[in-house]
Protein backbone atom coordinates (compact mmCIF):
# COMPACT_ATOMS: atom_id res chain seq x y z
CA UNK A 1 0.00 0.00 0.00
CA UNK A 2 0.98 3.65 -0.23
CA UNK A 3 2.58 4.22 3.19
CA UNK A 4 4.88 1.25 2.76
CA UNK A 5 5.47 2.24 -0.87
CA UNK A 6 6.61 5.75 0.08
CA UNK A 7 8.96 4.43 2.74
CA UNK A 8 11.36 4.21 -0.20
CA UNK A 9 12.48 7.14 -2.36
CA UNK A 10 13.44 5.90 -5.79
CA UNK A 11 12.53 7.63 -9.05
CA UNK A 12 9.26 5.73 -9.33
CA UNK A 13 8.11 7.01 -5.92
CA UNK A 14 8.69 10.61 -7.03
CA UNK A 15 6.73 9.99 -10.23
CA UNK A 16 3.82 8.41 -8.33
CA UNK A 17 3.81 11.31 -5.87
CA UNK A 18 3.70 13.80 -8.74
CA UNK A 19 0.88 11.77 -10.31
CA UNK A 20 -1.07 11.85 -7.04
CA UNK A 21 -0.72 15.62 -6.95
CA UNK A 22 -2.02 15.90 -10.53
CA UNK A 23 -5.04 13.71 -9.71
CA UNK A 24 -5.95 15.84 -6.69
CA UNK A 25 -5.37 19.15 -8.53
CA UNK A 26 -6.96 18.18 -11.88
CA UNK A 27 -10.39 19.81 -11.30
CA UNK A 28 -8.71 23.09 -10.38
CA UNK A 29 -6.70 22.97 -13.62
CA UNK A 30 -9.97 22.52 -15.53
CA UNK A 31 -11.91 25.19 -13.64
CA UNK A 32 -9.36 27.45 -11.92
CA UNK A 33 -10.77 29.74 -9.20
CA UNK A 34 -9.98 33.44 -9.20
CA UNK A 35 -6.91 34.60 -7.31
CA UNK A 36 -7.79 36.51 -4.16
CA UNK A 37 -6.31 39.89 -3.28
CA UNK A 38 -6.07 41.24 0.24
CA UNK A 39 -5.73 44.62 1.80
CA UNK A 40 -2.51 46.56 1.37
CA UNK A 41 -1.17 45.12 4.62
CA UNK A 42 -0.11 42.08 2.53
CA UNK A 43 2.11 43.89 -0.01
CA UNK A 44 4.29 40.96 -1.08
CA UNK A 45 1.28 38.73 -1.61
CA UNK A 46 -0.59 41.32 -3.67
CA UNK A 47 2.45 41.81 -5.91
CA UNK A 48 2.64 38.06 -6.52
CA UNK A 49 -1.12 37.72 -7.05
CA UNK A 50 -1.14 40.58 -9.57
CA UNK A 51 1.21 38.59 -11.83
CA UNK A 52 -1.46 35.91 -12.36
CA UNK A 53 -4.63 37.96 -11.93
CA UNK A 54 -5.74 37.67 -15.55
CA UNK A 55 -4.62 34.04 -16.01
CA UNK A 56 -5.91 32.05 -12.99
CA UNK A 57 -4.81 28.75 -14.57
CA UNK A 58 -1.18 29.84 -14.20
CA UNK A 59 -1.88 30.55 -10.54
CA UNK A 60 -3.12 26.98 -10.02
CA UNK A 61 -0.10 25.57 -11.87
CA UNK A 62 2.33 27.64 -9.78
CA UNK A 63 0.43 26.65 -6.62
CA UNK A 64 0.71 22.93 -7.39
CA UNK A 65 4.41 23.23 -8.21
CA UNK A 66 5.04 25.14 -4.97
CA UNK A 67 3.13 22.47 -3.05
CA UNK A 68 5.20 19.72 -4.68
CA UNK A 69 8.42 21.62 -3.97
CA UNK A 70 7.34 22.12 -0.35
CA UNK A 71 6.61 18.40 -0.01
CA UNK A 72 10.04 17.45 -1.32
CA UNK A 73 11.78 20.08 0.80
CA UNK A 74 9.95 19.04 3.97
CA UNK A 75 10.83 15.42 3.30
CA UNK A 76 14.48 16.32 2.68
CA UNK A 77 14.79 18.42 5.85
CA UNK A 78 13.18 15.80 8.09
CA UNK A 79 15.39 13.05 6.68
CA UNK A 80 18.52 15.22 6.70
CA UNK A 81 18.00 16.01 10.38
CA UNK A 82 17.30 12.41 11.38
CA UNK A 83 13.57 12.69 12.06
CA UNK A 84 12.59 10.21 9.35
CA UNK A 85 14.73 7.62 7.50
CA UNK A 86 16.95 9.02 4.76
CA UNK A 87 15.58 6.74 2.04
CA UNK A 88 11.93 7.68 2.71
CA UNK A 89 9.48 9.88 0.79
CA UNK A 90 6.80 9.53 3.46
CA UNK A 91 6.72 13.18 4.57
CA UNK A 92 6.27 14.30 0.96
CA UNK A 93 3.36 11.90 0.53
CA UNK A 94 1.59 13.08 3.68
CA UNK A 95 2.05 16.77 2.80
CA UNK A 96 0.68 16.32 -0.75
CA UNK A 97 -2.28 14.39 0.66
CA UNK A 98 -3.04 17.21 3.13
CA UNK A 99 -2.55 20.19 0.82
CA UNK A 100 -4.38 18.46 -2.03
CA UNK A 101 -7.32 17.35 0.11
CA UNK A 102 -9.54 20.34 -0.79
CA UNK A 103 -9.88 22.53 -3.88
CA UNK A 104 -9.94 25.52 -1.49
CA UNK A 105 -6.18 25.12 -1.12
CA UNK A 106 -5.38 24.68 -4.82
CA UNK A 107 -5.39 28.23 -6.13
CA UNK A 108 -2.27 30.25 -5.46
CA UNK A 109 -2.76 31.71 -1.99
CA UNK A 110 -0.62 33.18 0.80
CA UNK A 111 -0.46 29.97 2.84
CA UNK A 112 1.08 27.97 -0.03
CA UNK A 113 3.99 30.44 -0.06
CA UNK A 114 4.12 30.80 3.74
CA UNK A 115 4.36 27.02 4.20
CA UNK A 116 7.39 26.91 1.92
CA UNK A 117 9.02 29.69 3.96
CA UNK A 118 8.18 27.91 7.24
CA UNK A 119 9.93 24.79 5.98
CA UNK A 120 13.01 26.85 5.09
CA UNK A 121 12.86 28.51 8.51
CA UNK A 122 12.68 25.14 10.27
CA UNK A 123 15.75 24.01 8.38
CA UNK A 124 17.72 26.95 9.79
CA UNK A 125 16.34 26.45 13.29
CA UNK A 126 17.25 22.76 13.26
CA UNK A 127 20.87 23.78 12.62
CA UNK A 128 21.11 25.80 15.85
CA UNK A 129 21.77 22.91 18.21
CA UNK A 130 25.30 23.30 19.58
CA UNK A 131 26.15 25.78 16.80
CA UNK A 132 28.54 28.53 17.81
CA UNK A 133 28.32 32.07 16.44
CA UNK A 134 25.09 31.35 14.58
CA UNK A 135 24.86 34.90 13.25
CA UNK A 136 24.00 33.95 9.67
CA UNK A 137 21.35 31.48 10.77
CA UNK A 138 19.85 33.98 13.22
CA UNK A 139 19.65 36.65 10.50
CA UNK A 140 18.08 34.21 8.02
CA UNK A 141 15.42 33.16 10.54
CA UNK A 142 14.46 36.78 11.28
CA UNK A 143 14.42 37.74 7.60
CA UNK A 144 12.23 34.76 6.62
CA UNK A 145 9.80 35.56 9.45
CA UNK A 146 9.55 39.13 8.14
CA UNK A 147 8.75 37.87 4.63
CA UNK A 148 6.07 35.60 6.12
CA UNK A 149 4.54 38.61 7.89
CA UNK A 150 4.52 40.72 4.71
CA UNK A 151 2.80 37.90 2.82
CA UNK A 152 0.36 36.89 5.58
CA UNK A 153 0.23 39.39 8.50
CA UNK A 154 -1.37 37.10 11.16
CA UNK A 155 1.71 34.88 10.92
CA UNK A 156 3.64 37.52 12.87
CA UNK A 157 2.92 35.31 15.89
CA UNK A 158 5.43 32.81 14.50
CA UNK A 159 8.20 35.03 15.86
CA UNK A 160 7.30 33.59 19.29
CA UNK A 161 8.17 29.92 18.53
CA UNK A 162 11.41 31.16 16.97
CA UNK A 163 12.54 32.49 20.34
CA UNK A 164 11.19 29.46 22.20
CA UNK A 165 13.34 27.32 19.92
CA UNK A 166 16.30 29.61 20.58
CA UNK A 167 15.83 28.85 24.29
CA UNK A 168 15.86 25.08 23.77
CA UNK A 169 18.42 24.68 21.00
CA UNK A 170 21.58 25.86 22.71
CA UNK A 171 23.52 28.54 24.53
CA UNK A 172 23.18 31.52 22.21
CA UNK A 173 24.83 34.86 22.87
CA UNK A 174 22.90 38.11 23.21
CA UNK A 175 23.89 39.01 19.63
CA UNK A 176 22.15 35.92 18.28
CA UNK A 177 19.01 36.97 20.14
CA UNK A 178 19.06 40.51 18.77
CA UNK A 179 20.01 39.73 15.17
CA UNK A 180 16.62 38.12 14.28
CA UNK A 181 14.80 41.24 15.46
CA UNK A 182 17.00 43.44 13.25
CA UNK A 183 16.51 41.10 10.28
CA UNK A 184 12.77 41.02 10.97
CA UNK A 185 12.54 44.82 11.07
CA UNK A 186 14.51 45.59 7.90
CA UNK A 187 11.96 44.54 5.20
CA UNK A 188 9.12 45.99 7.26
CA UNK A 189 11.00 49.29 7.53
CA UNK A 190 11.34 49.50 3.75
CA UNK A 191 7.61 48.82 3.29
CA UNK A 192 6.75 51.36 6.01
CA UNK A 193 8.83 54.02 4.26
CA UNK A 194 7.02 53.26 0.99
CA UNK A 195 3.59 53.63 2.64
CA UNK A 196 4.73 56.85 4.30
CA UNK A 197 5.92 58.14 0.92
CA UNK A 198 2.50 57.53 -0.68
CA UNK A 199 0.70 58.89 2.42
CA UNK A 200 -0.93 55.61 3.45
CA UNK A 201 1.01 54.85 6.64
CA UNK A 202 -1.75 55.88 9.08
CA UNK A 203 -4.39 53.92 7.18
CA UNK A 204 -2.21 50.80 7.05
CA UNK A 205 -1.49 51.04 10.77
CA UNK A 206 -5.21 51.24 11.55
CA UNK A 207 -5.92 48.17 9.40
CA UNK A 208 -3.12 46.20 11.08
CA UNK A 209 -4.41 47.10 14.54
CA UNK A 210 -7.92 45.98 13.56
CA UNK A 211 -6.50 42.67 12.28
CA UNK A 212 -4.83 41.91 15.60
CA UNK A 213 -7.44 43.22 18.03
CA UNK A 214 -10.42 41.33 16.56
CA UNK A 215 -10.50 37.63 17.34
CA UNK A 216 -12.75 34.79 16.35
CA UNK A 217 -13.18 31.57 18.30
CA UNK A 218 -13.74 28.31 16.42
CA UNK A 219 -15.68 29.93 13.60
CA UNK A 220 -15.57 27.14 11.03
CA UNK A 221 -17.40 27.01 7.72
CA UNK A 222 -16.70 23.59 6.28
CA UNK A 223 -19.09 21.41 4.33
CA UNK A 224 -19.86 17.78 5.17
CA UNK A 225 -17.07 16.24 3.08
CA UNK A 226 -14.46 18.51 4.64
CA UNK A 227 -15.67 17.57 8.11
CA UNK A 228 -15.37 13.89 7.17
CA UNK A 229 -11.74 14.41 6.12
CA UNK A 230 -10.99 16.42 9.25
CA UNK A 231 -12.69 13.76 11.37
CA UNK A 232 -10.38 11.10 9.93
CA UNK A 233 -7.19 13.14 10.11
CA UNK A 234 -7.50 14.56 13.64
CA UNK A 235 -7.37 11.12 15.37
CA UNK A 236 -4.42 10.14 13.15
CA UNK A 237 -2.59 13.33 14.09
CA UNK A 238 -3.30 12.94 17.82
CA UNK A 239 -2.10 9.34 17.79
CA UNK A 240 1.00 10.43 15.87
CA UNK A 241 1.71 13.32 18.25
CA UNK A 242 1.31 11.24 21.42
CA UNK A 243 3.19 8.30 19.92
CA UNK A 244 6.07 10.50 18.80
CA UNK A 245 6.52 12.03 22.25
CA UNK A 246 6.09 8.69 24.03
CA UNK A 247 9.00 7.33 21.99
CA UNK A 248 11.31 10.27 22.79
CA UNK A 249 13.22 8.28 25.42
CA UNK A 250 14.80 6.25 22.60
CA UNK A 251 15.88 9.37 20.69
CA UNK A 252 19.03 11.44 21.13
CA UNK A 253 18.94 14.98 22.50
CA UNK A 254 19.23 16.54 19.04
CA UNK A 255 16.12 14.72 17.78
CA UNK A 256 14.18 15.60 20.94
CA UNK A 257 14.91 19.29 20.53
CA UNK A 258 13.88 19.26 16.88
CA UNK A 259 10.65 17.44 17.71
CA UNK A 260 9.93 20.07 20.37
CA UNK A 261 10.60 22.78 17.77
CA UNK A 262 7.90 21.26 15.53
CA UNK A 263 5.50 21.27 18.48
CA UNK A 264 6.14 24.99 19.08
CA UNK A 265 5.29 25.74 15.46
CA UNK A 266 2.16 23.60 15.61
CA UNK A 267 0.89 25.42 18.71
CA UNK A 268 1.31 28.90 17.26
CA UNK A 269 0.05 27.94 13.79
CA UNK A 270 -3.01 26.57 15.58
CA UNK A 271 -3.39 29.90 17.39
CA UNK A 272 -3.42 31.78 14.08
CA UNK A 273 -5.92 29.34 12.59
CA UNK A 274 -8.31 29.26 15.54
CA UNK A 275 -8.35 32.81 16.83
CA UNK A 276 -7.10 35.38 14.33
CA UNK A 277 -9.62 37.03 12.02
CA UNK A 278 -8.38 37.12 8.42
CA UNK A 279 -10.28 36.58 5.18
CA UNK A 280 -8.94 33.20 4.22
CA UNK A 281 -9.33 29.58 5.16
CA UNK A 282 -6.20 29.08 7.18
CA UNK A 283 -6.35 25.35 7.87
CA UNK A 284 -3.47 24.66 5.49
CA UNK A 285 -1.17 26.68 7.78
CA UNK A 286 -1.10 23.61 10.03
CA UNK A 287 0.01 21.18 7.34
CA UNK A 288 3.78 21.51 7.79
CA UNK A 289 3.92 20.51 11.50
CA UNK A 290 0.97 18.11 11.19
CA UNK A 291 2.49 16.40 8.15
CA UNK A 292 5.85 16.17 9.93
CA UNK A 293 4.41 14.50 13.03
CA UNK A 294 2.28 12.02 11.05
CA UNK A 295 5.20 11.01 8.82
CA UNK A 296 7.57 10.68 11.81
CA UNK A 297 5.10 8.36 13.55
CA UNK A 298 4.29 6.25 10.49
CA UNK A 299 8.00 5.88 9.71
CA UNK A 300 8.42 4.04 13.03
CA UNK A 301 5.39 1.76 12.71
CA UNK A 302 5.63 -1.80 11.45
CA UNK A 303 1.92 -2.67 11.39
CA UNK A 304 0.39 -0.19 8.98
CA UNK A 305 -2.86 -1.77 7.75
CA UNK A 306 -5.29 0.49 9.65
CA UNK A 307 -3.31 3.62 8.75
CA UNK A 308 -3.19 2.56 5.11
CA UNK A 309 -6.97 2.16 5.02
CA UNK A 310 -7.51 5.51 6.75
CA UNK A 311 -5.30 7.46 4.33
CA UNK A 312 -6.80 5.71 1.28
CA UNK A 313 -10.23 6.81 2.54
CA UNK A 314 -8.96 10.38 2.92
CA UNK A 315 -7.71 10.31 -0.67
CA UNK A 316 -11.02 8.94 -1.97
CA UNK A 317 -13.09 11.53 -0.08
CA UNK A 318 -10.72 14.25 -1.28
CA UNK A 319 -11.15 13.15 -4.90
CA UNK A 320 -14.96 13.16 -4.51
CA UNK A 321 -14.84 16.60 -2.91
CA UNK A 322 -12.46 18.09 -5.47
CA UNK A 323 -14.22 16.71 -8.52
CA UNK A 324 -17.67 17.87 -7.46
CA UNK A 325 -16.78 21.39 -8.71
CA UNK A 326 -16.96 19.96 -12.25
CA UNK A 327 -20.62 19.01 -11.88
CA UNK A 328 -21.84 22.36 -13.23
CA UNK A 329 -20.23 21.53 -16.60
CA UNK A 330 -22.58 18.60 -17.11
Amino acid sequence: MLIRYFKSSFVKQYLVLFGLMLVLWAPSYWDPPEIMFYRDTSPLWNILASLFRDIPLFGVIISSLLAFLSALLLNHILSEHGLIPRNSLLAGYIYILLIGSSFHFHQLNPIIVVNLLIILELNYLFQLYLMREAYKVSFSVGFITSLIFLIYPPAIYLIIPVYLIFMTMGNLSWREWVIPLIAFALPILYVAVYYFWIDKSVNMLQILISDFTAFKIFHFRFDALNWIKIGMLIPLFLVSLLGTFNSQSSKNIDQRKKTLALLHFFIFCSFVFLFVVFPYRQLSLLFVPVGAFISMWLAEKKKLAKYEILLILVILVSIIDNYKILSHFQ
